[in-house]
């Protein structure tokens, strides 16, 4: 799974030490002038975040109750200024 694939959770998992769940996206794409990855990347953002707000997170991964949660962003690329910013 990967960024472009906007409807769908890439990974989810429990931190070591078992206090936060870890949302992870894989961004693969390249970065352009045209922003359109961040357009992109801001869909799955908005994603991670319905999915936790919803509550989705938690009926999936009941075991997910009670922890923080953090999302984890993985690219390949170093992104633009513009992206940076």
């Amino acid at each position: 799974m990967t960024v472009s694939q906007t409807k769908v959770v890439d990974f989810v998992g429990i931190s070591k030490d078992g206090s936060e769940v870890i949302l992870t996206i894989v961004d693969h794409l390249p970065w352009d002038e045209k922003n359109e990855h961040l357009l992109v990347l801001q869909d799955k953002l908005n994603l991670y975040v319905s999915f936790v707000e919803s509550a989705e997170l938690y009926e999936k991964y009941p075991e997910a109750k009670g922890k923080h949660v953090t999302i984890d962003l993985r690219i390949l690329e170093e992104p633009t200024k513009d992206a940076k910013e």
